[in-house]
């Protein structure tokens, strides 16, 4: 699973705009460019949702550049196997 932060309604995938990656474990704030950078810690709480087609949830990251990305999220699921393990 891949969740996206942006700060526009943009739905490119990858994102074209400057957004947080969340991905196995990892948060990465990248540049419009593509150039990331990643969290030093972090935490992600998915919370309850109505829907099985919606995920929400908070993210905290902090980043080596000082920044601190802290949010609530609400993303479109994008169906598609699960895996559990790998």
């Amino acid at each position: 699973m891949v969740l996206y932060l942006l700060n526009s309604g943009k739905k490119a995938e990858p994102p074209m705009t400057r957004h947080v990656r969340v991905e196995r474990g990892r948060a990465d704030l990248c540049s419009a460019e593509g150039d990331c950078v990643a969290a030093t810690s972090g935490q992600v709480t998915f919370g309850i949702s109505k829907s099985d087609t919606v995920l929400v949830g908070d993210v905290d990251f902090q980043f080596p550049t000082g920044e601190r990305v802290r949010q609530t999220f609400k993303a479109g699921w994008k169906g598609g196997p699960v895996s559990l393990c790998e």
